[in-house]
């Protein structure tokens, strides 16, 4: 969750600097890094999904050759 903040402070960071050094109002600046932190959970749930799959198709793997091989 930490590097969640520092992201979002840079991209607000990149955001004034691309606009003539102005935020935007604070309540816009919340929306933004609740979205940027909506994506984050988002890619943390991808990446959960993504092991628990690999872990599985090990686990298949494996199986597969015990059987194959009786080993």
């Amino acid at each position: 969750q930490h590097h969640h903040v520092k992201v979002s402070t840079l991209f607000l960071l990149i955001y004034g600097l691309d606009n003539g050094g102005t935020l935007p109002p604070k309540s816009e600046q919340d929306r933004i890094v609740a979205f940027i932190d909506h994506l984050f959970a988002i890619c943390d749930d991808l990446e959960k999904m993504l092991t628990e799959k690999t872990q599985t198709a090990l686990n298949l793997t494996k199986s597969t050759v015990e059987l194959m091989t009786g080993v």
